[in-house]
């Protein structure tokens, strides 16, 4: 028993690109479903992965392709300082490459509004055909890149979700003829997942924030005696000072 304890390794992980809870499911799913894999927990709101899993069976390398094949990247900046030997410079070049695809969607959904506003309105004005169609091929290449992107992923490993059901409507919709609606659905819909992942990242920043004003260090009063400790040190049911100011 003991030797198979020291085989099994534990790693922790922040994921980059989670929309939405489904997501987390998504991607507890997946990794579920890899060969060595013991436990695996995905936190949404800390955009964290837990997991344990056996070495000899699957290596880190394994994980990260089968997140990524999902959509989503894994932070070399909240791995594990033994997981993976990343230089500092390495980990400041994952993260400007998050910030980059994270503008990237921005700028998408906004051109996508656009295209399909112009593409409504010409529509409404009696324009042309082609042109109106031409708008709202943009608008969905635009928004239903990741939505698609998703969407297969899903399907790919048997994990249906919102991006599958997205699809199939907007799909539905182009294919009985219903252009403007299939777009603005697609358009609202890349719109929704860009408010909602600000939304939480400003959520997860405050809650940082906040961690982080907590002190390294309290004062203890053991034996009549007040004694600075850090905060790892002080058990449960110590008695603290808390000093004016």
């Amino acid at each position: 028993i003991m030797a198979l304890e020291n085989q099994v390794h534990h790693a922790e992980f922040k994921i980059a690109g989670m929309d939405c809870p489904s997501c987390a499911a998504k991607i507890t799913s997946a990794l579920s479903k890899l060969k060595g894999v013991e436990t695996v927990e995905v936190q949404f709101a800390a955009e964290k992965l837990i997991l344990t899993y056996l070495p000899d069976s699957l290596s880190l390398a394994d994980i990260e392709k089968r997140v990524r094949d999902l959509g989503y990247s894994l932070e070399a900046s909240e791995r594990k300082a033994d997981l993976r030997g990343s230089s500092e410079g390495q980990k400041k070049d994952e993260s400007r490459t998050h910030r980059l695809r994270s503008n990237l969607r921005q700028n998408l959904t906004i051109i996508s509004a656009v295209l399909f506003a112009l593409g409504f309105v010409l529509e409404w004005v009696s324009s042309p055909l082609l042109i109106v169609r031409s708008f709202y091929i943009g608008a969905l290449v635009s928004s239903g890149f990741y939505i698609a992107r998703s969407a297969l992923a899903s399907i790919r490993y048997l994990s249906l979700d919102m991006n599958v059901l997205m699809s199939s409507a907007i799909i539905g919709a182009l294919v009985i003829g219903e252009w403007s609606e299939g777009v603005m659905v697609a358009t609202l819909f890349a719109l929704a997942q860009l408010l909602e992942a600000r939304s939480m990242a400003r959520a997860r920043k405050a809650i940082t924030d906040l961690m982080n004003l907590a002190p390294p260090q309290a004062s203890v009063l053991r034996e009549g005696k007040a004694l600075s400790l850090p905060v790892a040190e002080i058990a449960v049911g110590e008695t603290i000072l808390v000093r004016p100011g």
